[in-house]
């Protein structure tokens, strides 16, 4: 913004400022247009370093002033100690770069660089491209989905699944959902990778259909990231055509945050997937920004309640209100109820007795593959 002339002339300054306030402390060099290499031998301890951050960060207090305009910089120091195990520079600077992204904002402008961050860098690199690989092919066995029953409170009976995906690394093994779902939003990954477990889901759920559970529906979490794109309705109904299946067995669940990022657009797109036969749950209902009074503007037609509030659900009455409201309010304006979380026999016990109409949760079962979802529908449904 500052033009070319006027930003090599703010690195020159840098540069002045830096041979300055570092004079006689150790060997300074320009690695590259904004980066600088400070080298520094025969310190004792880690605070004389930490001293070291502190004559450098002095150094950007004061601005760049130029006559188009003054500029404030502020520092990102990444300390590394060199040892026989760095052969190049790059390898130095990727370490100290690696540092820098472990900074906490706000509360230091420096960081040292320790072995577990390489560690936990290395392991991303080895997720994300387990994760491009997985998305290539909807068969490769490192992303696979498992299935979560949901139960009718009435009957007893599995209506449906929430769809969960599970990453088995070839060099990992085991990879969290928390952890590769984040990698993936983080990668530019999310797209793609919703698009194969919507797929996925699809198949198994056509697969059940055509063993005789035609109404048994199937739920998909998808991300803000998704809903914004332009062609997601236009995905959702090419893969809808490709694996058969009938819209009314299939829903898609958001949370509540993913409406902050643009409520309105997709609050439309929301609705332009009910328009299709659609149902639209939003998931973890009360840990977000909307209530019970805006919850009847939202396109959607089941709220699920969040864990953290069925955890409480205990024999004393006080603590049980909270989820006792959500269900009157939501039957009130025409929504549905599930409750996820469920472990203990009180918590079931008081959500029938409350017309939760769903429930789902480790007190019915676990997240289960595809061929003990398919012997729980037949044990229960026939």
């Amino acid at each position: 913004t500052l033009g070319f002339e006027v930003g090599d002339q703010i690195i020159k300054d840098i540069s002045k400022r830096l041979e300055v306030a570092l004079d006689k402390k150790g060997m300074l060099f320009r690695f590259t247009d904004d980066r600088f290499v400070f080298y520094v031998e025969g310190y004792q301890t880690p605070n004389e370093l930490t001293n070291m951050t502190d004559i450098i960060t002095e150094v950007f207090k004061k601005p760049f002033r130029y006559p188009q305009k003054t500029k404030h910089i502020h520092p990102e120091i990444g300390i590394v100690e060199l040892s026989d195990r760095y052969t190049t520079v790059d390898e130095l600077m990727k370490d100290a770069s690696i540092a820098i992204t472990y900074m906490e904002n706000g509360v230091s402008n420096s960081m040292f660089f320790n072995a577990q961050m390489r560690n936990q860098v290395d392991r991303e690199e080895v997720i994300e491209l387990e994760l491009i690989d997985s998305c290539k092919t909807i068969d490769d066995g490192i992303i696979h989905l498992e299935y979560q029953p949901k139960i009718h409170s009435t009957t007893n009976k599995i209506i449906g699944f929430e769809a969960l995906a599970r990453m088995n690394s070839k060099k990992l093994g085991i990879v969290p959902p928390s952890e590769f779902i984040d990698i993936a939003e983080r990668k530019h990954l999310i797209l793609p990778l919703g698009t194969m477990i919507l797929e996925k889901a699809c198949i198994f759920t056509k697969n059940l259909v055509d063993l005789g559970y035609k109404d048994i529906r199937m739920a998909v979490n998808v991300s803000g990231i998704q809903l914004l794109m332009d062609d997601f309705l236009e995905t959702v109904t090419e893969i809808i055509d490709k694996t058969g299946i009938d819209t009314r067995n299939l829903e898609l669940e958001i949370t509540e945050t993913v409406l902050l990022e643009n409520y309105s657009l997709i609050n439309g797109v929301l609705q332009q997937l009910r328009n299709r036969g659609i149902e639209i749950s939003m998931d973890d209902f009360g840990t977000g920004f909307s209530s019970l009074a805006s919850i009847g503007e939202l396109n959607i037609d089941i709220v699920k309640i969040d864990r953290h509030f069925i955890m409480k659900i205990v024999n004393g009455f006080e603590q049980n209100l909270i989820t006792t409201d959500i269900i009157s309010m939501a039957h009130k304006l025409g929504l549905g109820v599930i409750a996820e979380g469920v472990e203990t026999k009180i918590q079931k016990d008081y959500l029938i007795r409350h017309n939760c109409d769903i429930m789902q949760g480790y007190y019915f079962s676990r997240p289960v593959s595809e061929s003990k979802a398919k012997a729980m529908l037949k044990a229960t449904l026939g």
